[in-house]
């Protein structure tokens, strides 16, 4: 286990920053073009809610 477990529920953001990993894995992301690179786009592609998007390109890109 590792740890995994206690180290996510106990910070909920950590947790939904784990699942945003999963469903928008970065190689994923960063093979799109650079133009398809924006939050509906991306929410389109992962069928991730937008906000979710936004904040994953935010943690891959700045």
């Amino acid at each position: 286990q590792r740890g995994l477990y206690d180290i996510i529920k106990q910070n909920e953001e950590m947790l939904r920053a784990f699942a945003r990993m999963l469903i928008m894995p970065a190689p994923m992301v960063e093979g799109m073009t650079i133009s398809n690179r924006n939050s509906l786009t991306v929410s389109l592609e992962f069928e991730a809610p937008e906000d979710d998007a936004r904040q994953r390109l935010l943690e891959l890109f700045g």
